[in-house]
């Protein structure tokens, strides 16, 4: 998910019964749902339940309008900061799923999580060819002999 789209979770894009969030887009249009899974769900549901939100949004300032991406990307680098990650850069975990997901699931269905258009872009062909690039490097034929 992007930083623009977590800032644009509010409260009614969540359905509890189908264990999905829907994703808008940059004009506010529905672009996509994602999966909610129990753990998820539940971290949410309690971020909810301590927060005075006053417009409805899962993240949002204190004036109640939504979080801005670069909002939530200090609060994401504090946070790292605190537990001794240091500075993590904007895309860095998006990346890091895209490519988690592509060793688990077709490139489309990644293409389809991620709000990717169109196959021909840029991002997507990157995505693809570090999931190429991973698998060509960490294959059994490229590992070292084991020790003796």
């Amino acid at each position: 998910m992007r930083l623009s789209e977590l800032g644009r979770i509010h409260s009614t894009d969540i359905d509890w019964k189908s264990e999905k969030i829907a994703v808008r887009m940059k004009a506010g249009e529905l672009g996509r749902f994602l999966d909610l899974d129990e753990e998820t769900g539940d971290a949410i549901l309690k971020h909810l339940l301590s927060q005075r939100s006053r417009n409805g949004w899962l993240f949002e300032s204190e004036n109640g309008e939504p979080l801005r991406p670069h909002d939530i990307e200090a609060i994401l680098n504090r946070l790292a900061t605190r537990a001794g990650l240091g500075r993590i850069k904007r895309h860095a975990l998006r990346r890091a799923r895209a490519s988690y997901w592509l060793e688990q699931m077709d490139a489309r269905t990644v293409q389809q999580r991620l709000g990717i258009e169109y196959p021909s872009s840029r991002t997507y062909r990157r995505y693809t060819h570090l999931a190429w690039l991973k698998q060509v490097l960490w294959s059994p034929a490229s590992s070292p002999p084991p020790e003796e």
